[in-house]
């Protein structure tokens, strides 16, 4: 199993630093609807607070392409890859895939990008 995870994740199981909460950035800087990108503890964070307020953290890599997701777009709801286009909602799940034709049965929610707890 060990061999299929990211070196920076295999890092991150056995690292004394991990398992503890940092502050990111002023809570005054992440408006509604906006995202930013930062690196914590080397590991690209795509931080991002929906419409209502809720804040996100998710992995800053598209699990299709590796695309820095924080490139893309954040419509308040969705975060869109730039290079294809796929969404993910704030919990990091895949919601659409532009290429997928419309009623397919290909279950996009599947794919999903890493979290953490803020």
């Amino acid at each position: 199993m060990s061999q299929l995870l990211s070196p920076e994740v295999l890092a991150s199981r056995s690292a004394p630093l991990f398992g503890f909460w940092y502050p990111a950035v002023p809570s005054h800087r992440l408006r509604p609807g906006t995202m930013t990108a930062l690196k914590m503890l080397d590991l690209p964070i795509l931080l991002c607070r929906d419409r209502a307020g809720t804040l996100a953290a998710m992995r800053d890599l598209c699990p299709h392409r590796g695309m820095p997701m924080s490139f893309g777009r954040f419509d308040g709801e969705l975060v869109e890859c730039p290079y294809h286009g796929w969404q993910f909602d704030t919990k990091g799940r895949c919601q659409r895939i532009p290429a997928l034709p419309e009623g397919g049965s290909f279950q996009c929610d599947k794919i999903g990008v890493a979290t953490y707890p803020v």
